[in-house]
């Protein structure tokens, strides 16, 4: 099964061959790299689509789009 929608199966084979030969170490350290890129793109992309709003909102609207909206409520309950 393909994972990759935009990756040809020989690039996605050879991708996978690299993380194969990765230490777990080596692993979580890309995954925690790869985890900031994602924060940072998706909080710049909220304020490009909301220039209006403070520093507070933005980091408001990232927190309500990566959780359920159960945990944001609860969340957002407890916010300063």
């Amino acid at each position: 099964m393909s994972y990759m929608q935009d990756t040809s199966p020989d690039a996605e084979r050879v991708y996978y061959d690299l993380l194969a030969r990765m230490t777990p170490e080596q692993r979580l350290l890309r995954a925690s790299r790869f985890s900031g890129r994602m924060r940072s793109i998706l909080l710049e992309s909220i304020q490009a689509q909301h220039p209006e709003y403070s520093d507070r909102e933005v980091r408001m609207e990232y927190f309500r789009r990566i959780m359920t909206e159960s945990e944001f409520t609860s969340f957002a309950a407890g916010f300063p």
